[in-house]
């Protein structure tokens, strides 16, 4: 049961996205800082070509698919569809949903929906990929306020995004 309480707050956009520990094992896009990079390759003889950076100017159809992936996401919770989630799910969200209960799951999202009302996205911006990796930030508004809303009753999240074939899909909500 706890783990369908922390998937129900992750999805609620509480807390971080398939973990029940806090700790974030959603598949991220590697990083690309110099800082980030270990090497055994001397300055002198590294290669001249610079890191990929993420995609400023990013594909219309990769943006609609982001955005409408992260409503369906939003949508399968309100409504307590677990199977609907798991179709648009990817990484350790995706293993964490396919191990839980449906009908706890659904009760979770019941008791969500009771405390806060539904949650819709009404916004996702600053969408950056990098090869199979997306990630966004991702406004959610809710009808009534609760704990951990601002006063226009919504909540910002960071989105991460994996394409698999030609579909997005998500892989975690965090606040």
């Amino acid at each position: 049961m706890r783990k369908i309480v922390a998937i129900g707050a992750v999805l609620g956009v509480m807390a971080l996205a398939g973990c029940t520990d806090g700790e974030n094992t959603s598949p991220s896009p590697p990083s690309t800082t110099p800082e980030a990079a270990s090497s055994s390759v001397s300055p002198a003889s590294a290669p001249a070509t610079p890191a990929p950076s993420p995609t400023k100017a990013v594909d219309p159809a990769a943006e609609d698919q982001i955005t409408a992936v992260t409503g369906r996401a939003i949508e399968a919770f309100n409504s307590g569809r677990l199977r609907d989630l798991q179709d648009v799910s990817c990484g350790a969200l995706r293993s964490d949903l396919a191990a839980a209960d449906a009908e706890a799951f659904a009760a979770e999202a019941r008791s969500e929906i009771a405390r806060r009302g539904r949650g819709v996205v009404t916004r996702v911006s600053d969408i950056t990929v990098l090869n199979e990796f997306g990630s966004a930030a991702v406004t959610v508004r809710y009808e009534r306020r609760a704990e951990g809303l601002d006063a226009a009753n919504e909540v910002r999240l960071s989105g991460v995004y994996q394409r698999t074939g030609d579909n997005w899909q998500i892989c975690g909500l965090s606040s």
